[in-house]
């Protein structure tokens, strides 16, 4: 490659070098940019529980769910939904939640939580929630936030039957 054969030696050598250090440093660009432009889009994260107001002496149960758009991009948001557990009603398999904020418009890094009071008959049957864009993207909870919520759900259920928190059932 680098010969002592005067100068052409060392101009082809050099014409070498920069055409190397030219291909890496576009290459190099290009993966940027396509990382880039596959981060530049909105992006929802969905999280969901049982809660209870502050203040409320009845310790009425409800169901929490909050939007976040954690994505570059403003998302608009247009439906809330889930799935239902397997075997609950296979014809219908999915539902959607009567929502008093949605459709809604979520700017990057701005969130919108809404608050349905726990009914028991209807909240034992979701497997998951989903929310959907008016791009047609679908966002799902978390697994680990899904489980949590489950569970809540459970513990909940099992409270209104019995009268008694978790808490109080693992003293028993």
């Amino acid at each position: 490659m680098w010969t002592d054969v005067g100068l052409g030696g060392h101009v082809q050598g050099l014409t070498l070098l920069l055409a190397v250090w030219g291909a890496v440093v576009s290459s190099v660009a290009l993966g940027w940019n396509i990382f880039t432009a596959l981060r530049d889009k909105g992006r929802l994260k969905v999280e969901a529980s049982v809660t209870r107001r502050l203040g409320d002496k009845e310790r009425t149960p409800h169901l929490s769910i909050t939007i976040t758009n954690v994505g570059r991009r403003p998302v608009y948001v247009t439906n809330v939904g889930g799935q239902l557990k397997k075997g609950i009603d296979p014809k219908f398999p999915k539902f959607w939640m009567r929502m008093t904020g949605i459709p809604k418009m979520l700017k990057e890094a701005e969130y919108h939580t809404e608050i349905h009071p726990f009914l028991e008959k209807d909240h034992h049957k979701i497997a998951d929630i989903h929310v959907f864009t008016s791009a047609g993207d679908c966002f799902k909870l978390d697994r680990k936030v899904r489980i949590s919520l489950l569970k809540d759900i459970a513990d909940t259920i099992e409270e209104l039957k019995t009268g008694k928190t978790p808490e109080d059932l693992e003293m028993d």
